[in-house]
């Protein structure tokens, strides 16, 4: 069941329909907790959509089902180093 909507997912991600995908993968998630590729897939939208903290929990979460899975950890990786560049000296002007 999740499969299929999961493949919706990635076809609303495809056409840039960003909420539309994201309700999905959490549906997805929803019914299949366990489904490391839809935290993947849900984070990887939420990173599109601006919002890192969520896509780098999600991604952490693929890894904590599945630590073999590769995308999550180039996704974790990614952000750590979008995390570590940030200099917070430059919001206290």
């Amino acid at each position: 069941m999740s499969q299929s909507i999961i493949s919706k997912g990635i076809a609303k991600f495809s056409e840039g329909m960003l909420d539309e995908a994201e309700t999905l993968f959490c549906s997805a998630i929803e019914t299949e907790p366990s489904n490391a590729e839809a935290w993947f897939l849900r984070g990887k939208t939420r990173r599109q959509k601006g919002d890192l903290t969520g896509a780098n929990n999600d991604f952490y979460k693929a890894l904590d089902l599945d630590p073999n899975h590769q995308q999550a950890r180039v996704g974790v990786e990614m952000l750590q180093q979008i995390f570590a560049f940030r200099n917070t000296d430059l919001y206290n002007v």
